[in-house]
């Protein structure tokens, strides 16, 4: 019987992909920024910024480092992914925040995205969005992952990295999970954490995002 065998750099990605998704679980350019769209966290407020905490790949044996300053009207996420030894392929960082995003199963909203000062951050691409709803599979809790696609506002100051729901899929220790429920207005109404990471560009290197707003798309 003939056995399919990941290349080198596939089971390098399935590894790293692994780490992200344990971590999670534990603990092409479009014009114009919707304006009617529905603000989720605001990073001028001091309580959103509370809620707001870094996790990066040294939990799992890495190097790579990340922390969050406050700004006057925004968080400021800065670090360096490092390659990780034994694996021998980019770590990661991540950025999450912990809340209540019922409203994104209330209202009609088609994806979620983070609001960026596009002249003031440095970082590779693409970033990688996480949400994470309670739901389980073996006993443990289900993260969705998507490429974050990227929009200019008019003025070309804010870049929004964004991901509709059909775009995330969902993964439980690298591995997806067919079977898991869409992201339907009663899933998304149990978001309880959303994720801004670094995996996704598979690349090593210092980053920074000044990050202003979490909001779900109209």
């Amino acid at each position: 019987m003939m056995m399919k065998t990941l290349s080198t750099a596939a089971f390098l990605r399935h590894c790293c992909r692994a780490l992200l998704v344990v971590v999670l679980a534990s603990s092409s350019c479009v014009s114009m920024v919707g304006a009617a769209d529905v603000v989720l966290v605001d990073f001028a407020s001091s309580e959103s910024v509370d809620e707001t905490t870094v996790i990066d790949d040294p939990v799992m044996g890495g190097q790579s480092h990340s922390y969050v300053l406050k700004g006057e009207d925004r968080v400021i996420w800065q670090g360096e992914t490092k390659i990780v030894d034994f694996l021998d392929a980019p770590g990661f960082c991540m950025l999450e925040t912990k809340g209540d995003f019922s409203v994104l199963g209330k209202e009609n909203t088609v994806g979620i995205g983070f609001r960026i000062d596009n002249a003031k951050s440095e970082f590779m691409h693409p970033m990688g969005l996480a949400l994470q709803n309670g739901y389980k599979k073996h006993g443990f809790e289900v993260v969705y992952l998507a490429d974050a696609r990227e929009r200019l506002s008019d003025d070309g100051q804010m870049l929004e990295l964004y991901a509709l729901w059909t775009d995330f899929v969902a993964d439980a220790h690298g591995q997806d999970v067919p079977d898991a429920p869409d992201l339907d207005p009663e899933h998304l109404s149990t978001i309880h954490v959303v994720g801004l990471n670094t995996y996704n560009s598979h690349k090593a290197g210092p980053f920074s995002v000044e990050i202003l707003s979490i909001v779900g798309l109209e």
